[in-house]
This record gives structure tokens, C-alpha cells and sequence, in this order.
């Protein structure tokens, strides 16, 4: 039996399928143009440093959030198969209902009118005996894909501030008790730094895992656990700091301003080991750029870019 070579262009079909898939996002995500939306939640703390993009959220508001190119299309592909999985296991496990994302979702809306919306990515409900619902908890669900997020997440316990915005803000919407939590599906060796800190034997690795992050919001402020330490950790995030942040991106976009660029520190207050502006092209181009009119022209020519 002789079997030739398929002339089957496979990666051919795979980015027609993502160039599919792209367009049906974009004119789901047309619709709602204007409104703010919890995927891009942050807080104003109360000396005034922000925590989350506003930019970013301007940015999505306008419908000028930016393209992945296809390497980064693997990392959203990562994050809808966590979701998947985390579903089919909390369906068959959870004597309840198990809700996703619209099914889930909340709105409120600002002084100005303007809709913020929320997605959950899971929300676990109960029924009364009279019918009617009984919210358990949420769950807000992040992939991790690098080492150092694998580092901070399994040695530290440290979640990232914007994740918690999001879930905090959920969980004041819903009313709910909420749990932000990482799925690392791969192993990372550990690096020279935390191997020599712990004493781990060389080639030391972090194996697959997840890591579970309950909150708790206590007169409006959010609080974290530990799963490293077990410790309550105060944060910076508040409700009344949700609030001011969404009410910020209204005003940037009425006024057409950008604002001061977010700080670039974790939820309870301290450095991070990174500048945000530099990884985020919304900050880069707001620091290059002369006006309002001009970030979103230079934004336009970047949608339009074919990678």
C-alpha cells in the first residue's frame, strides 16, 4: 500500500477559521459599542492611583481594542479550553446550576446613563424551596502561560490587581461571594532566584496546578486569601473605587482625555517588579501621541493591520 503526502493545507482552514471567528466577534462586539464592560474592570485608590487601563477600557468602548496576532490567538485558545473544562466538571460535580458568562451577566449604569456590563465566567446557583434562586459563588477564571506568573501565583500567592478588579466587581454586582482563580496547565522549571530563596534541588519544576483565591468584600473593601499562606490580605480595591474608575473612562470618553497612566502596583500596595507602560500599546501610543483624536487615529491604522 503506497500513501502520498496530503495536499491538504491544514493551517490553511485553521486561520480562515480564526479569520471567521474574528469577524463574528466583531459584529457581536459592534452592538455594543458605548459600553463599559467588566472584562476591563479597575479601581481609583483613595490616594488616587489607579489600578486597571482606563485607557484600555476607552479603547474597547470606542471598539478600538487591537487584534491578536496568531501566536496570541493560542493564548485565547487556552483560556476558552479551561473554561470548557472547568464547565463540564462543575456540571457534573455541583449539585446546582452552573451559569456562564450571558447567562450570568449583570448590568448597572452610571450617573451619566452610560451601561457597564458583566460577564462572569461561571456562577454557581442554588434553588429555595420557593424556586428561587440561591447564588453559592462566582468564579472568575484565569490561564496561566509564563513562568513568572506561575512563580508569583504558586510561590507567593500574589494575584494579578486587574483580576481582582474584576472579580471584586463582579462580586459586588451579583452580591455574591466570589473566588478568582488560576489554572496552569503545563510545567515551568523553577527559576535561579526562588530555587536558591526556597533551597530547591537544581531542576526544581512547578508542576500543573490550580490556585484558588476566595475574596471578601468587608465594608467595601476587598480582601484576598492566601493559598500559599492561609493569610487574609488586605487590598487597595474598593467598591466605591470600582465605581470611580468606571465613572473616570466615562469622563475620558466625553471630555476626550486620556488621563494619568495606571500605577504599576499590586492590590495591596506595593511595587510591582514591572512598568505597565511599557507592556500595554494603548499607554505607549497615549505617551506618543498628541491629542484624544490622534490615539484613536493611530489605533484605527493598527486595527486595520493584517498580521
Amino acid at each position: 500500500m503506497n500513501i502520498d503526502f496530503t495536499t491538504v493545507n491544514l493551517e490553511q482552514f485553521i486561520r480562515a477559521g480564526e479569520e471567521l471567528l474574528n469577524v463574528d466577534h466583531a459584529a457581536a462586539e459592534k452592538a455594543k459599542l458605548g459600553d463599559l464592560r467588566g472584562g476591563n474592570s479597575g479601581c481609583i485608590t483613595e490616594n488616587g492611583d489607579i489600578i486597571g487601563c482606563h485607557r484600555a477600557s476607552v479603547a474597547r468602548a470606542l471598539g478600538l481594542d487591537l487584534p491578536s496576532d496568531p501566536t496570541s490567538q493560542f493564548y485565547f485558545d487556552l483560556g476558552r479550553g479551561l473554561e470548557w473544562a472547568l464547565t463540564t466538571k462543575l456540571v457534573r460535580g455541583f449539585p446546582g446550576e452552573v451559569r456562564c458568562e450571558e447567562d450570568a451577566g449583570a448590568e448597572w449604569t452610571l450617573p451619566s446613563g452610560r451601561r457597564v456590563t458583566l460577564r462572569p465566567d461561571f456562577f454557581l446557583v442554588e434553588r429555595n424551596p420557593d424556586g428561587t434562586d440561591a447564588p453559592k459563588v462566582g468564579v472568575e477564571l484565569k490561564g496561566i502561560a509564563s513562568p513568572n506568573k506561575a512563580h508569583q501565583v504558586w510561590f507567593d500567592g500574589r494575584p494579578d490587581p486587574k483580576h481582582l478588579c474584576q472579580a471584586a466587581h463582579c462580586s459586588w454586582k451579583k452580591e455574591t461571594p466570589w473566588i478568582l482563580m488560576y489554572f496552569c496547565p503545563t510545567k515551568f522549571d523553577v527559576n535561579n532566584d526562588y530555587r536558591k530563596k526556597l533551597n530547591l534541588p537544581y531542576r526544581a519544576a512547578i508542576l500543573p496546578f490550580r490556585a484558588q483565591f476566595p475574596l471578601a468584600l468587608r465594608n467595601g473593601t476587598l480582601w484576598y486569601r492566601n493559598p500559599v499562606e492561609g493569610e487574609d490580605v488586605e487590598t487597595l480595591i474598593t467598591t466605591n473605587g470600582i465605581q470611580n474608575f468606571y465613572e473616570l473612562v466615562d469622563e475620558c470618553l466625553a471630555t476626550k482625555t486620556l488621563y494619568l497612566p495606571p500605577a504599576s502596583i499590586y492590590a495591596d500596595g506595593k511595587p510591582q517588579h514591572y512598568n505597565h507602560e511599557k507592556y500595554c500599546t494603548f499607554c505607549q501610543l497615549a505617551d506618543s501621541t498628541d491629542s484624544f483624536d490622534h490615539w484613536c487615529d493611530e489605533l484605527h491604522a493598527m486595527k486595520g493591520v493584517t498580521w
